[in-house]
């Protein structure tokens, strides 16, 4: 089982260029739950308060609402996006963000002679045999069983 995003795990790419705005609706459905998303190593120059951590820079969003995180991506480079909650980050709520230098600016433009950002992106997770969000009481107890790359279960598969 996962926690999915528009059906997703990992969620979709976000693939942007420097200085493009984000914006991400965030829809809760997990019940009785709360969650946030942390945009892992984007700089939130001017909007604290889009970095996603709980109680700190945010509430969190809770079931049946939403929440629009708008920010600029000021750095080019490769980044992912998570829920700030390990369990939720386990159970499937995580992908990849990457934000691209314009080629003027690119110094490697030469290498590429089309745009393989999809291509080239792995994003590696763990698979677990039950969700950890539903047994929050007893992670200790629930290993992962098998690595996943993409999300692929099936063609990228480790067991553990």
């Amino acid at each position: 089982m996962v926690i999915a995003i528009n059906d997703m795990v990992p969620g979709p790419p976000i693939n942007v260029c420097v200085n493009d705005v984000i914006v991400v609706e965030v829809r809760n459905k997990i019940p009785d739950q709360d969650v946030t998303i942390h945009w892992h190593g984007i700089s939130q120059k001017g909007t604290p308060h889009m970095d996603g951590v709980p109680m700190v820079t945010q509430c969190p969003i809770a079931y049946g609402t939403s929440y629009k995180y708008a920010f600029i991506a000021s750095s080019p480079g490769t980044f992912f996006y998570h829920a700030d909650s390990v369990s939720h980050q386990s159970d499937g709520v995580y992908g990849s963000l990457i934000v691209n230098q314009p080629q003027p600016q690119e110094v490697h433009a030469a290498l590429y002679d089309y745009d393989r950002s999809v291509e080239n992106t792995f994003v590696i997770g763990a698979q677990f045999p039950a969700l950890l969000s539903a047994n929050l009481e007893d992670v200790a107890q629930l290993p992962p069983n098998s690595l996943v790359i993409n999300g692929d279960d099936e063609n990228f598969k480790y067991v553990l």
